[in-house]
């Protein structure tokens, strides 16, 4: 792969130019120095899907079945996180670390007060609303269009939505949580859940990669002795992301033990030794290496 790639056409070899060729060549190393802490995240990740078939969870569960989903975005996630980091793209690992604590967030929350399913269903009804409001106010700057979508169905997708939230709060016996137009923030499930201390020492500060902010900018500028700015870095990075890799994984083994607790089933042997080497991995590599900035 690092010397060559077949064309589609299925004829001969296109050798790639010399600076793909070193790219490639660079992240196949970068790969092979991140193949312990890879390694363990896929190990522990599958024992997390055993998990899941243990559980045994029912069609129409929706308790059940929304934890379920939850830690399965989980788990893909890591998958998806050490591929890229492992290959160099840590930016972009660092934002779907972020994703997966959002999951892991809710998880935890719905682990342990059941009763907000009706929280975490309703925000689908709160977010249309919400939508319909903001698209029917901006469609009235537009002015006169000849394709204007009528004001009446746009209340016809207003009303769904209030139907939908009316249903949820009469099954679920009270009125649902929504402050400001919108339902329950990061915060109040951080708070519901017991994770206040993983919002704010990894959640919070992931956001400056997913939002672009200016201190994760200037990680992309290079600068001379002199502080001037003469290029810019993009793609694949030479940060380690080591400490990313074992930070994720280790909110997956955190969502495993509240899913476990919540079904009511044991954690395996064999999850329980992974756990244990990966809090020695954790603690070694925190002592030697500085964690990555976000």
């Amino acid at each position: 792969m690092a010397d060559s790639i077949k064309a589609d056409a299925g004829e001969g070899a296109v050798t790639p130019p010399p600076e793909l060729r070193r790219r490639w060549k660079w992240m196949l190393n970068q790969y092979a120095r991140e193949r312990s802490a890879v390694d363990l995240a896929h190990a522990i990740a599958r024992q997390g899907e055993q998990l899941i078939e243990a559980a045994k969870v029912l069609p129409g569960e929706m308790v059940g079945m929304t934890r379920t989903v939850l830690l399965l975005r989980m788990i893909s996630g890591l998958d998806g996180l050490c591929m890229l980091a492992a290959f160099g793209f840590v930016t972009e690992a660092k934002a779907l670390h972020r994703s997966l604590l959002d999951a892991l967030i809710r998880l935890r929350a719905i682990c342990e007060k059941p009763d907000l399913l009706y929280e975490f269903l309703a925000q689908e009804s709160t977010d249309n609303e919400r939508m319909m409001r903001d698209f029917k106010q901006f469609q009235d700057e537009w002015g006169d269009a000849v394709d204007r979508v009528p004001d009446t169905w746009i209340q016809e997708q207003l009303d769904k939505a209030a139907a939908a939230r009316a249903e949820l709060e009469a099954e679920a016996g009270r009125p649902l949580k929504k402050k400001n137009g919108k339902g329950m923030n990061e915060w109040d499930w951080a708070a519901a859940g017991k994770t206040k201390e993983l919002f704010w020492a990894h959640y919070a500060l992931r956001s400056q990669s997913v939002h672009h902010s200016p201190r994760d900018l200037q990680r992309h500028l290079v600068k001379n002795e002199r502080g001037e700015v003469y290029a810019f870095l993009y793609g694949p990075e030479r940060e380690s992301p080591t400490q990313l890799i074992l930070d994720a994984t280790k909110a997956l083994t955190s969502g495993i033990d509240a899913y476990a607790l919540a079904a009511n089933i044991a954690i395996p042997q064999k999850l329980a030794e992974l756990d244990r080497v990966l809090t020695a991995y954790y603690a070694k590599v925190a002592y030697t290496e500085p964690a990555a900035a976000s």
